[in-house]
């Protein structure tokens, strides 16, 4: 990846300087101003981790010094079907990515090229098949100053990923952040994703049937609502106790650009789905759409022991009206039309393993009760806060997995959001 080494001059000798001290702050969020949680910022020998908001603060660095952000996580944050079926479009000039941003995005493997290699390794990391973005990394940061000189083509010229401070003084620098992968802004959930239950998305339906022990069965998978589709994934989660995953069998949807159907058996239970087209599909009502064979070793409900989950890979479809489903990864935002009183909201991360930061922005200092229920209606979780900032951790581990809300009450009004504890 190229990089532009920026170098800071020295404007004016301000009081804060007269002391010799040097203070470096900013905020680092993605082009739609989404702030970029727990990014590693490195000063020298120094370094910060952002805060919910986005914000950094590091103080009397040696200089000269490199201010360099980090983030190599969450490779599939915000990288879904949709991503692919918006790249492809880009390959083929049909709808290019309107953004030097979402092409950067686009370069998987780092070539400084958008090619169907990028496509494979897209699909490659969604089924679990690889770990990580290598060579690339999982987010890449820009000066959001530099202009482009070629927005079409943002390769051709050098973009600062880091900035050189020579000089003492008080310094904001701000990133974008750019989430390899991720073409429609849906990591750190921006994308306007759906509010349905996972179910709802597919189209599909499970016979409701009960199966008894044999070598191979065969499971079909039928079309229901199966109209102008682009394109699906899920995780095909089963009860290894009671049932061993053979094949895909016969794929009734063709022509697919990820070698028609894609799964891979990542552990025993736990199946990835992705498949995807440039063309709509639409199959009629209680068509096969695909198969899957199994060795049922006990009796067993399939309704029951076999479902389409976001264990691995989350539950994303797309047709002709958008994509939908959990498009996205934590922390979601929520805007100020949920809450009057409110500027934002956030969680992080989401899908929890028990423990994740809590972080609002008021338009005033306000009293605020958050609380968490678990599914059935019970209150797990109390807390209040009085002020206009609230940073807070939570801790649910002790709780079992599954479906939890986190609910804010605040001069009369309420917002509830959900929250998926693994």
């Amino acid at each position: 990846m190229k990089y532009l080494l920026l170098s800071i001059a020295f404007i004016a000798i301000s009081t804060f300087q007269l002391f010799g001290q040097t203070s470096i702050s900013g905020v680092i969020q993605t082009e739609t101003a989404v702030p970029i949680h727990n990014v590693e910022v490195m000063a020298g020998s120094i370094t910060a981790n952002t805060d919910i908001f986005g914000n950094y603060l590091i103080e009397n660095p040696e200089l000269p010094t490199v201010v360099l952000p980090t983030k190599n996580d969450g490779p599939t944050n915000g990288v879904n079907v949709c991503d692919l079926l918006a790249m492809r479009n880009h390959i083929v000039g049909a709808v290019l990515l309107d953004s030097p941003y979402k092409i950067i995005a686009a370069d998987i493997n780092s070539s400084n090229s958008v090619t169907t290699l990028d496509l494979v390794k897209i699909t490659r990391i969604l089924l679990g098949i690889d770990e990580s973005f290598t060579p690339n990394e999982s987010w890449l940061f820009v000066d959001p100053n530099f202009v482009f000189p070629n927005p079409t083509n943002p390769f051709e010229a050098s973009y600062p990923g880091f900035v050189v401070i020579n000089q003492e003084g008080q310094y904001e620098m701000d990133f974008v952040g750019i989430k390899v992968g991720d073409v429609n802004n849906s990591a750190l959930g921006s994308y306007p994703s759906t509010e349905v239950p996972d179910s709802d998305v597919l189209f599909f339906e499970i016979p409701n049937e009960v199966v008894a022990p044999q070598d191979e069965y065969i499971v079909e998978f039928t079309a229901k609502d199966f109209i102008e589709v682009f394109g699906f994934q899920f995780t095909l989660s089963y009860d290894p106790a009671k049932m061993e995953f053979i094949e895909i069998g016969e794929v009734t949807i063709a022509n697919g650009i990820s070698e028609v159907f894609n799964s891979n058996l990542v552990s025993p239970g736990i199946l990835p789905v992705l498949w995807v087209n440039d063309v709509a599909h639409t199959i009629p009502d209680g068509d096969v759409v695909f198969t899957a064979k199994f060795k049922i070793l006990e009796n067993t409900n399939l309704e029951e022991s076999l479902m389409f989950t976001s264990d691995y890979i989350q539950i994303v479809s797309t047709n002709s009206q958008g994509c939908f489903g959990e498009v996205g990864s934590p922390p979601f935002t929520t805007s100020t039309n949920d809450l009057s009183s409110v500027s934002s909201i956030e969680i992080f991360p989401n899908p929890t393993n028990g423990q994740f930061d809590f972080g609002m922005e008021l338009n005033n200092s306000n009293k605020v009760e958050m609380e968490i229920f678990n599914v059935i209606g019970k209150r797990i979780f109390v807390k209040q806060y009085n002020g206009n900032l609230i940073n807070d951790q939570i801790d649910i581990e002790k709780y079992p997995s599954g479906i939890y809300f986190l609910s804010v009450h605040i001069d009369g009004e309420t917002i509830t959001k959900r929250i998926v504890k693994s």
